[in-house]
């Protein structure tokens, strides 16, 4: 394989990286129960307010992280790509 093959193959993985890391499993409460745990507050109880706390905070770092590990992708294939570029210059 040629220099120019390697780097085009490196840059296609690096750049569709971020489709595998982007399944994200959503376990969130759905809108029933939000609403049937809002209309009555005495079926509120701490347990499940922390419940919902973790939901919260778990699907937004998953988030997060999803952006971040894209962004890095990113980066990288545009830092191979200018590595690629300047060996045949």
């Amino acid at each position: 394989m040629t220099m120019k093959k390697i780097s085009a193959l490196i840059i296609i993985l690096l750049t569709y990286s971020s489709l595998l890391s982007n399944n994200i499993s959503n376990d969130s409460i759905s809108k029933n129960e939000l609403e049937v745990k809002k209309t009555d507050p005495q079926i509120i109880s701490v347990n499940d307010i922390y419940q919902l706390l973790y939901k919260n905070t778990k699907e937004s770092n998953e988030n997060i992280l999803a952006t971040i590990y894209w962004s890095l992708s990113l980066i990288t294939a545009v830092i191979l790509a200018i590595i690629g570029s300047s060996v045949f210059f």
